[in-house]
């Protein structure tokens, strides 16, 4: 500025130039979209998404035409346009990618001008379908889409509403019909649609009215009034509304006392009818059993309304445990005690119940000896299902048949403290239980080598079921449960057990170092002549134990597979498994060679049988194997020391989503093998939970032994 002259006289205006433009803003939850701004001397300007990274409007000049469109997909994206002291806003429609698509234009939009645009995602338009005025009047409500069968509902459905997803364009039609009273001025106001179609009578006779509507989404739809009434006459009795107090499935303890919480009641017309509910309650505290209770309740108007509750009377799981004297036996009861489903639902276990799958682990035994496990009730057999030394802690899988007395029976040798973790049942057909019976003891003969592969018949055989009852396995059985005891190899290795009419897989069952004596639950599909081999890697001496068979369709046999190992990446993880994680293995869709043949592991499986091994883990720990959409429980399926080598035979409950989950306390590398996989129906499967301790004698848990 050069130097004012005497006599200078300087005039300052402030012009506020922000009304000069208009502010356009972007309501979007992260959908793509363009808009192109059209200047009157017929300059474009494009603005994206990526523009408005940190602000949500842009301003342009006043007297500007806009064209406000979105080049994404136009059956899935619709822009709304709104604006406040704007000018004239149309829809209308713009070349673009060599096709006309929608697009709003603004005209001579005026200063100050606040334009919306929203950007609305119509590939899946939800409109809840709702009642006005007649909402529990008798009748039924159905819903067409596109031509297709209708889906029907009662009215009273329309109280908490009707929710439906649909595509843009989609051809809607609606009928209802009612059942009412009314007086001779009354009216039923008119039933629209999303586009304010109006419903029409289609006939109907008596009290009876019917009508129909129909339109097609053409955009979001906020609801349609189904039901309503003017007001003028419409004489109505709705039903009671009744809601039980408290959970509706609720657990008692044999010897209980069973309080009940009870039900509220509303009435329209009557209101708190709690004190008329008349309730039905068979609940018998004494005695182990589901039981459903009836919650009842008749308004003035003669309707009544009902609801019930389920209360599961379970037999408590015992307390008094502790260590195990050399000789001692200990009975679990097993029947009427409560589980978890995989998906959080109460289990309780049923008295049909043929056999229970548990884990078995002897900790610090005072000397070397064994552990059987067999059905309370008959006579305790020549088996064992677990071998120890002195300070060992050595765990076992075991299918463990349930005696008449809905017990399961636990023997030691030496004294030990006891550690039992239950994971699910088999009911029906799904497996019959043996009186464990030995099939072999080469101690008594030879031992198994390398070149010489152990072969044992296993169909067609005399047998004892968990009653004591003689029986003979079928020629043509698919499986069979094993306790196979390795006893004194030459030096380190393992045991593969298989049919012996397929090629010998790569899979191991049992893995040892020099002089051990190491057993394994193993279930061992059954070849085409009833037999089942047994390879060792190493001179030993094998014992093998049959604890029961799988004669139906609910257990599924393959030759064993690999589906994991951390050491060479199969499966998907390479390197150990750390502490902090946990592995989540797909079982579901697996594929397995059943008979010969490829098959997929269906969605229907409800478990999976795994051999689970850890390999040189780097310190003492624990491994526990669940089905995935439950919490890891407090339950082990192994236990190690550092640098071991440990397998253990593990049902595996499969989770909602078809995984099967494994942890390990220390930093470990694990080996997973799957020989088959279980389903069934209701009453002839088995009935996989998530682990649940049931004995722990360090900490009193379970029974007194005897």
């Amino acid at each position: 500025m050069t130097k004012a002259v005497r006599g200078c006289e300087i005039s300052v205006e402030i012009n506020d130039i922000s009304s000069n433009t208009i502010d356009v803003s972007i309501i979007n939850n992260g959908t793509p979209f363009s808009v192109a701004v059209v200047s009157e001397d017929g300059r474009t300007e494009y603005f994206s998404d990526g523009d408005f990274a940190g602000r949500d409007s842009f301003g342009v000049e006043e007297d500007t035409n806009l064209l406000i469109y979105t080049l994404e997909d136009q059956t899935r994206y619709q822009l709304n346009v709104s604006g406040i002291g704007c000018g004239t806003i149309r829809e209308s429609n713009v070349a673009a990618n060599g096709k006309f698509i929608p697009a709003y234009e603004v005209t001579s939009a005026a200063r100050g001008c606040q334009i919306s645009v929203e950007i609305v995602d119509v590939s899946e338009l939800t409109i809840q379908f709702g009642s006005g005025g007649l909402s529990s009047a008798q009748g039924t409500f159905s819903i067409s889409v596109n031509g297709s069968e209708a889906r029907e509902y009662s009215l009273s459905d329309l109280q908490f509403g009707v929710t439906g997803v649909y595509s843009l364009n989609d051809s809607i039609e609606v009928s209802y019909e009612i059942d009412y009273r009314v007086d001779s001025e009354s009216e039923l106001v008119a039933f629209k649609g999303c586009d304010d179609t109006v419903a029409e009578p289609i006939g109907g006779a008596g009290r009876t009215i019917a009508y129909s509507l129909s339109f097609s989404l053409r955009g979001p739809c906020n609801g349609i009034l189904i039901i309503g009434d003017d007001g003028s006459g419409i004489v109505t009795n709705t039903a009671p509304w009744i809601v039980i107090e408290g959970a509706a499935t609720m657990m008692l303890n044999v010897g209980e006392t069973w309080n009940d919480p009870g039900a509220l009641v509303l009435d329209d017309e009557d209101g708190d009818l709690t004190a008329n509910v008349i309730v039905t309650n068979p609940v018998d505290s004494s005695t182990p059993g589901s039981y459903t209770m009836e919650y009842r309740v008749t308004d003035s108007g003669g309707l009544t309304s009902t609801v019930t509750r389920n209360v599961i009377v379970v037999q408590p799981l015992a307390t008094g445990a502790v260590r195990i004297a050399a000789g001692q036996v200990m009975e679990l009861p097993i029947v009427n005690t409560s589980l978890v489903a995989p998906d959080g639902s109460m289990l309780v276990v049923p008295a049909s119940a043929t056999a229970a799958s548990i884990n078995v682990t002897a900790v610090t035994p005072g000397g070397g000896g064994f552990i059987t496990v067999w059905p309370c009730g008959v006579e305790r057999p020549l088996a064992s299902n677990l071998n120890y030394v002195a300070g060992d802690v050595v765990p076992n899988g075991v299918i463990a048949p349930i005696g008449s007395n809905g017990k399961v029976c636990f023997y030691s040798l030496s004294d030990t403290d006891l550690v039992v973790d239950v994971a699910g049942w088999f009911e029906g057909d799904a497996f019959v239980g043996a009186t464990p019976l030995r099939l072999v003891d080469t101690r008594e003969t030879s031992r198994v080598t390398p070149v010489e592969t152990l072969v044992l018949k296993v169909a067609d055989i005399n047998a004892n079921t968990a009653t004591g009852v003689a029986t003979i396995i079928p020629f043509d059985v698919g499986a069979v449960a094993l306790n196979v005891t390795v006893v004194s190899p030459d030096s380190a290795g393992f045991v593969t057990v298989y049919p012996c009419d397929v090629e010998r897989p790569l899979a191991s069952n049992v893995n040892y170092v020099a002089g051990q004596i190491v057993p394994n639950g193993v279930i061992a599909p059954v070849s085409a002549n009833g037999e089942v081999c047994v390879y060792s890697l190493a001179n030993t001496d094998i014992v093998a134990d049959l604890a029961g068979w799988f004669p139906g369709n609910a257990f599924t046999a393959a030759t064993p597979q690999r589906l994991v190992d951390t050491r060479n990446g199969t499966g998907g993880q390479q390197g150990k498994l750390m502490p902090n994680g946990q592995l989540s293995v797909p079982v579901r869709d697996a594929i397995l060679s059943v008979a010969g043949n490829s098959a997929q592991v269906p969605q229907s499986a409800t478990a999976a049988a795994l051999n689970v091994t850890i390999v040189n883990p780097e310190g003492s720990g624990f491994a526990t194997v669940w089905p995935c959409s439950a919490a890891r429980p407090l339950a082990s399926n192994l236990n190690f020391v550092s640098g071991q080598v440990v397998a253990n035979n593990v049902i595996a409950p499969i989770g909602d989503q078809g995984n099967v989950c494994f942890y390990s306390s220390t930093p470990s590398h694990i080996i997973v093998d799957i020989a088959g996989y279980f389903s069934g129906e209701s009453g002839n499967q088995f009935m996989g939970s998530t682990p649940k301790r049931f004995i722990d004698s360090r900490s009193g848990l379970g029974p007194a032994p005897q």
